[in-house]
């Protein structure tokens, strides 16, 4: 590179993967550490707060507490210990409970900060577990579609959780109606809209699709210490479970099918989009070998990924993945094949026994 070009990154100091490249690049790479006692962390996070503070419903909520602006942004700063991630997740309770409009007994509570946790992680079970405890109550009436009789699913353990779930280890930004796809859910498409909106805190929107809005919400669902911790251990996700449930859902469809489009039905169309991508990774992930093998050797995925990139990059990306599984318990069979396939993308290599090998 020219002398004049640098490049900043940003990552949490934790990353073994960061670490590496720092270390084989040597000198060329120089890592410039955020100390939390850092003055100058110190002031961005105290001018974040008082941003907070003049919003009109905040402003008011402060008056009827007690409190000032100047106070306010102090305790903010001094409660995030320079983490603004912290105070991000605060102001999106805070436009949360401004869309929903309930009154002021939450944002006065917000103001107060006594209640808060003093970590991030204790934030999302915060905000989470208050989700959780009103919509824990409740129940919604759905309608099976293969019995048409109607019923009751609990809103959080049938709905909420699943979306959660989903969304903490989708491979991508998804639609309303590839939640309701993934997460098997019996709701209708207008209650699981209506989950994403009470969950709106947590995510952000793109055009018409929904992610979590930061990595680190992720980890804190699929934490060891969070399915551990007794206070918020029904938030928990097991991850590599999801995975698994998510590929059970895209095989509602056979191979062929996948590749058919079906425009009339979003929510199946909205499942096999999905699932040209990602099928096969999530059965990686899910660490289901066996139905990853299947899904090669069957060969009806294989063919209509190839057929949609002819390149064969995509399809050489999945056997990669297969190959990997492979090399892991070992199956040497298997894993000979598919690294004849990934060198060929010839039909031949399909076609022989496995005793051949």
């Amino acid at each position: 590179l020219a002398e004049n070009i640098r490049f900043v990154l940003t990552s949490r100091p934790s990353q073994d993967a960061l670490r590496t490249f720092a270390d084989k690049q040597g000198d060329s790479v120089r890592a410039l550490a955020l100390d939390a006692a850092d003055s100058r962390v110190k002031a961005e996070l105290t001018a974040y707060a008082a941003g907070l503070a003049v919003i009109p419903e905040v402003k008011a909520a402060l008056a009827r507490t007690g409190r000032n602006g100047g106070e306010f942004a102090r305790d903010c700063a001094l409660k995030a210990d320079g983490n603004r991630g912290y105070l991000a997740t605060l102001g999106r309770a805070v436009d949360q409970q401004r869309a929903a409009g309930e009154g002021a007994a939450l944002l006065d509570e917000l103001v107060q900060l006594r209640h808060l946790p003093g970590d991030l992680d204790g934030l999302y079970a915060f905000f989470l577990g208050q989700i959780m405890s009103r919509q824990a109550k409740r129940d919604i009436t759905v309608t099976d579609p293969a019995t048409q009789r109607r019923g009751l699913i609990n809103a959080w353990t049938d709905l909420y959780h699943p979306v959660l779930s989903v969304l903490a280890v989708a491979l991508q930004p998804l639609t309303v109606a590839q939640l309701q796809a993934l997460t098997g859910t019996l709701a209708e498409r207008a209650q699981v809209s209506q989950a994403v909106e009470w969950l709106s805190q947590f995510l952000d929107r793109i055009g018409a699709e929904y992610r979590l809005y930061h990595a680190t919400l992720a980890e804190f669902l699929t934490s060891e210490k969070t399915r551990t911790n007794p206070d918020c251990s029904a938030l928990y996700v097991d991850g590599a479970r999801e995975h698994g449930a998510i590929a059970s859902e895209i095989e509602r469809d056979d191979g062929d099918a996948i590749w058919r489009d079906e425009p009339a039905d979003e929510v199946v169309q909205g499942r096999r989009a999905y699932a040209r991508s990602f099928y096969l990774t999530h059965l990686y992930l899910a660490r289901d070998w066996r139905r990853l093998f299947a899904a090669i050797d069957a060969g009806a995925y294989g063919r209509g990924k190839v057929a949609a990139d002819p390149s064969t990059y995509l399809y050489a990306h999945d056997l990669d993945l297969a190959i990997e599984a492979a090399t892991r318990i070992p199956e040497l069979p298997a894993l000979w094949r598919y690294k004849l396939l990934r060198s060929t993308m010839a039909g031949y290599a399909n076609a022989l026994p496995p005793e051949s090998y």
